[in-house]
């Protein structure tokens, strides 16, 4: 009995630093310094603080949904072709005079969407035919998932490429997604309740990820908003 009994206390003590361990991290593709942009609030309606990247090649630091600072940091490789924006996004032809008024008007379903479903980190995007970020600082000995957000209306390609590579010349792929970023059938339908989720990300020896997306079919393609977890530590399994 002796026995059972710190068996099970050992692996309940493990659950309890597993589930310590665990993160989430939440990013906002643009905020009010940017074209037609807004900030998402830290802490937002469900008391998870956000990141806001800007269109830069300084990688910032990133802070986790609990405000605790770590060594992950993301940023894009190249901002040439990428572009920030909100109109034709969830929110519709907006304003840059009239912001305010235009993020009153987003429509998400903020249910399904669970963490991602805040309407500010929704209304704005970040555009591009080839557009590459790289997260590093990365724990090698830990799996990561990455679920994305991706919204707009009469987009040329009706779905957006998520590409994860572990190496900067993408030639080491990690995972990949597609999402449809409007309706099929009708292009004025933004998405407004689907993410992409790719699982079991595994960083190369040096703590990196790389993200490419593009549009389905080689246009443009929209990312507007991405949470970063940290799903298992391999060392444990």
């Amino acid at each position: 009995m002796d026995k059972v009994y710190k068996w099970g206390l050992t692996f309940a003590l493990f659950l309890v630093l597993d589930m310590a361990e665990a993160r989430t991290y939440l990013v906002d593709f643009g905020t009010a310094s940017s074209y037609r942009g807004v900030t998402t609030p830290s802490p937002d309606s469900n008391g998870n603080y956000w990141n806001g990247l800007e269109l830069s090649t300084n990688a910032i630091l990133l802070r986790d949904s609990s405000n605790v600072t770590g060594s992950i940091r993301l940023g894009f490789v190249t901002v040439s072709g990428v572009g920030t924006d909100s109109y034709n996004g969830p929110a519709g032809p907006t304003d840059a005079t009239n912001l305010a008024a235009n993020l009153l008007l987003t429509d998400l379903d903020t249910a399904a969407l669970g963490s991602l479903g805040i309407r500010e980190a929704g209304f704005d995007y970040v555009v591009s035919s080839n557009g590459r970020l790289v997260l590093s600082g990365l724990d090698p000995a830990v799996t990561y998932q990455l679920t994305l957000f991706g919204s707009h209306k009469y987009s040329t390609d009706t779905s957006t490429s998520y590409e994860v590579y572990r190496n900067s010349s993408l030639t080491q792929s990690a995972g990949s997604a597609s999402l449809n970023v409007q309706s099929p059938t009708s292009p004025a339908q933004h998405n407004r309740n689907q993410v992409a989720v790719i699982p079991n990300l595994t960083p190369s020896s040096a703590g990196t990820l790389y993200l490419r997306f593009r549009g389905g079919n080689g246009s443009v393609g929209y990312l507007n908003a991405l949470m970063l977890s940290d799903a298992t530590t391999t060392s444990n399994t």
